[in-house]
């Protein structure tokens, strides 16, 4: 080591005017504003979860029977004529799924909000669940708590605990639906027994 070392200007590494170029803020939203949009998102996702369940319905009872072979090439002719537009409107009365209105209302408006906060993910979420209680049993209280907030609470707290596995959305809605069915025990619902057999027989009898 030299006696002028301390003279001689040390060479940084890197950029060396990397602390004069300022920083853009990170845009993390408030709580507050957080938990507004994620109800409004929210709300938004169970309308569509609404009007979407026959065709997702359908689509998970054809998921469980054997997929059929892969389609032929239309025939030429006016037969194949005849036959792409009996597929067109087949494909036209297909019943709509959640997924494909969430795309279409997104390709019209945008991105539907995703929450970024604890406390707006757990809004967004109970939000979701709001349409489900209309044309319920019992009073207003009884459904918020038994459709809204004991599922809401039960699918978000797995959901994040299994973000970003597989089985996350297994989880959301297997700890719904639980919840669901543990609430309507919490508020003393019991479970309807089938007919014995002397009913039946009895019921029978006067037919």
């Amino acid at each position: 080591m030299g006696a002028f070392d301390d003279l001689i200007p040390k060479v940084q590494t890197g950029n060396a005017f990397a602390d004069l170029i300022p920083q853009r803020p990170t845009s993390q939203p408030s709580t507050l504003s957080d938990v507004g949009r994620g109800a409004l998102a929210g709300l938004e996702r169970g309308a569509i979860g609404l009007a979407g369940m026959p065709g997702d319905v359908r689509d998970l009872a054809l998921s469980a029977l054997p997929q059929p072979p892969a389609p032929q090439p239309a025939p030429e002719g006016l037969y194949g004529k005849v036959v792409s537009a009996l597929e067109g409107a087949r494909n036209a009365l297909e019943l709509p799924t959640s997924g494909g209105i969430t795309k279409a209302v997104e390709s019209a408006t945008g991105p539907i909000y995703q929450p970024q906060t604890t406390p707006g993910k757990y809004t967004e979420t109970a939000a979701s669940f709001l349409p489900a209680i209309a044309g319920g049993e019992g009073s207003i209280g009884s459904r918020l708590l038994k459709m809204v907030a004991l599922p809401a609470v039960a699918s978000e707290t797995a959901g994040e605990a299994t973000a970003g596995t597989p089985i996350e959305t297994v989880a959301r809605a297997g700890a719904a639906s639980a919840a669901g069915g543990i609430g309507a025990i919490k508020k003393g619902a019991t479970p309807v027994e089938p007919p014995s057999a002397d009913t039946l027989e009895s019921a029978a009898t006067k037919a």
